[in-house]
């Protein structure tokens, strides 16, 4: 069972003599069973409104935490024991990327910095994903407007950083303006562990992509 809660925040509309809109803030809280997420970022449009075609900013972290239970081998290689693992997890992006409108439907394109950390205790010697790492990141969104439903959505992301990679497709509804609840999710999270490895790292890695808006 999964509480997801996303407040994005965006400037005011414009009026007579004022620019339009040109940020996004966003911001979120998850907890689930063996994981709890926060979250925040900002994208900027610094030549137009935010959701203008043009060129994006985006900067995002988050920080979490996690648990999981995993089999050690004793020294008889026949026999193994159960061990829990803690493990404190936070990321940074730095992006720079561009936006194109057709009609209903949104894209967004996404290149830049990204940061992920892994910290486990006591340490997991079977993980391949623990530590700090550094790399380039990719990311493609598109958002369709569904009309007063809401909208359909899929993102694709990859990090080199502990070769990271999700794919996204929920639906998202129209409720609040302020406050949106994302429900129905169908998701596909590709991540490269051990045959063995839990699957809390994939719903940690899945859930720092979620907060984007169609702007």
């Amino acid at each position: 069972m999964s509480t997801l809660a996303i407040l994005a925040l965006s400037s005011p509309p414009a009026v007579a003599d004022q620019p339009p809109p040109g940020r996004e803030i966003w911001a979120g809280v998850d907890v689930s069973t063996n994981v709890w997420l926060v979250y925040s970022g900002v994208t900027l449009a610094p030549f137009g409104g935010i959701h203008d075609d043009g060129l994006r900013f985006r900067a995002a972290g988050g920080y979490g935490e996690y648990t999981y239970t995993d089999k050690v081998p004793g020294a008889d290689p026949a026999f193994s024991r159960g061990i829990q693992f803690h493990a404190q997890t936070y990321y940074a992006d730095f992006l720079i990327g561009y936006l194109k409108r057709w009609g209903d439907l949104t894209a967004k394109g996404f290149v830049g910095a990204s940061i992920i950390s892994h910290d486990i205790s006591p340490f997991d010697t079977e993980t391949v994903a623990i530590g700090d790492e550094v790399g380039v990141k990719g990311v493609i969104e598109l958002w369709l407007n569904i009309g007063e439903r809401g909208w359909g959505q899929l993102d694709l992301a990859w990090s080199s950083a502990h070769n990271t990679r999700t794919a996204r497709a929920p639906r998202v509804s129209r409720m609040a303006q302020a406050v949106s609840w994302v429900g129905d999710r169908h998701q596909c999270r590709l991540a490269r562990r051990m045959p063995h490895e839990p699957v809390e790292r994939d719903r940690v890695q899945d859930r720092l992509q979620r907060g984007r808006g169609p702007g």
